[in-house]
């Protein structure tokens, strides 16, 4: 059937007036393929996400808590038997392995044990609890399927050395937090590899956020924070993961008081989805901590830009790990880079990629 021409040509103009009238999101050219996208402003937090013209089609890999809640993975400590010695940390030690007459339980290094059928990917900063301390995870690390590897570690609890914690006993064994360290503390372990780095980053959290419980422990920020601060958290969070909802992002960025602080890619939308949670609560707790600044100050894209580029000046030197990845790390004076590198096939490319200020 043949459409008369004032209609057809009534049916173009409606569909036109619908394109016209869709918001079209502005992006600001980041580095090569990427792009960030429209911003979402929450106190003195701001995130973008970041585009990708070059997904790249490397298959799946699961988060450690994706890993966990399906029985899949095992995350133990190194040389630590249930209810060995009560020492505490000696920081003449450097968070590194505790020798006693019985325990030999070391801080510096875990194991992970992937039982699954798929690669996991452990990004640095990632928050393991139990065992004789607290851990985050030092570097990024890929444990492929069906590997047991020995990954390095900071603790983030100074203070316990003994197989109970909150009253259980871990027999040397770890659960995920669910969260990414935030940026300070990571940054101790990631790119300084100085656990006192860690402790004084971690000590620094304490004392600024208002806790339900004293010591020197990470959790203390951020399980046994006060009622309203956790309810600040979880406004800020709920609202920044909302602007990233229907967002086909592989990577994000955020700025504090209007400076840049990090920047994350990953190599395809489905492994950024799965890892975003875990960095949106510590970005609220730095937001929250930063306060307000007594004049707003608006964050700007460029800024980003500008930061990433500068970063990718530095000189990188690539290090392998006991996973299934190498790590590039680069360092200048404005900061630091980081790359999680693969094999492909006969290429190698970047599972996620990182830009942290200093």
């Amino acid at each position: 059937m043949r459409i008369p021409a004032p209609l057809s040509i009534f049916i173009v103009c409606v569909i036109t007036a619908l394109c016209l009238a869709a918001p079209v999101e502005t992006t600001t050219p980041l580095i090569g393929p990427y792009a960030l996208g429209a911003p979402v402003h929450v106190g003195s937090l701001t995130v973008w996400p970041v585009y990708t013209k070059k997904p790249l089609a490397i298959g799946e890999f699961l988060t450690l808590q994706e890993a966990e809640k399906a029985g899949l993975v095992k995350i133990e400590e190194i040389g630590g038997g249930a209810g060995e010695g009560q020492q505490r940390n000696d920081p003449a030690q450097s968070g590194q392995q505790r020798l006693g007459s019985s325990d030999r339980a070391e801080v510096g290094r875990l194991v992970i044990v992937n039982g699954g059928k798929l690669p996991i990917l452990v990004c640095a900063g990632t928050v393991v609890v139990g065992g004789k301390q607290d851990r985050q995870i030092g570097k990024d690390f890929v444990i492929a399927a069906g590997k047991r590897v020995v990954v390095d570690s900071f603790c983030v609890e100074q203070g316990r050395w003994s197989a109970t914690r909150d009253g259980q006993a871990t027999a040397g064994k770890f659960k995920v937090a669910g969260y990414i360290a935030p940026e300070g503390v990571r940054k101790g372990g990631q790119y300084l590899s100085d656990q006192h780095d860690v402790w004084r980053n971690v000590a620094a959290v304490n004392g600024k956020r208002k806790t339900a419980a004293h010591g020197s422990s990470l959790a203390n920020a951020t399980e046994k924070a006060d009622k309203a601060a956790r309810a600040a958290d979880a406004d800020m969070a709920k609202r920044v993961r909302a602007h990233f909802a229907e967002r086909k992002a592989v990577g994000f960025a955020y700025a504090i008081q209007g400076k840049p602080v990090t920047v994350r890619t990953f190599a395809h939308e489905r492994v950024f989805s799965s890892q975003f949670g875990l960095f949106v609560p510590a970005m609220c707790i730095e937001a929250q901590l930063a306060g307000q600044p007594k004049e707003r100050v608006v964050a700007r894209a460029e800024d980003v830009a500008a930061m990433v580029a500068e970063l990718q000046k530095a000189a990188e030197t690539e290090h392998k790990t006991s996973g299934s990845n190498t790590n590039g790390i680069a360092k200048n004076a404005k900061g630091y880079r980081a790359n999680c590198y693969i094999v492909d096939g006969k290429k190698k490319v970047a599972v996620t990629r990182d830009w942290t200020r200093k």
